[in-house]
């Protein structure tokens, strides 16, 4: 029961903290673009970043998904 809710707990961070990230990516503040032309990506890269961190916080916060889950978690901790 408590490892069920520390699970839980955990996971919403995670997909919190993801989809965070991913609308600051999609939404392309005024600062982000400055930094973005100073590092040679396209424009529209982080944009298409931001759309795949926000699905995958969504899949993140499937019940069922516990293998996809572990892959997507992995993405996380290496985006950091």
């Amino acid at each position: 029961m408590k490892t069920g809710i520390v699970y839980w707990v955990c996971t919403t961070l995670l997909c919190l903290a993801l989809f965070a990230m991913g609308l600051s990516n999609f939404v392309q503040p005024g600062d982000m673009n400055v930094e973005i032309a100073k590092s040679g990506y396209p424009s529209h890269f982080f944009m298409v970043l931001g759309v795949w961190q926000v699905l995958a916080a969504i899949a993140i916060s499937v019940p069922f998904a516990t293998v996809f889950d572990i892959f997507l978690s992995l993405h996380f901790l290496f985006a950091f």
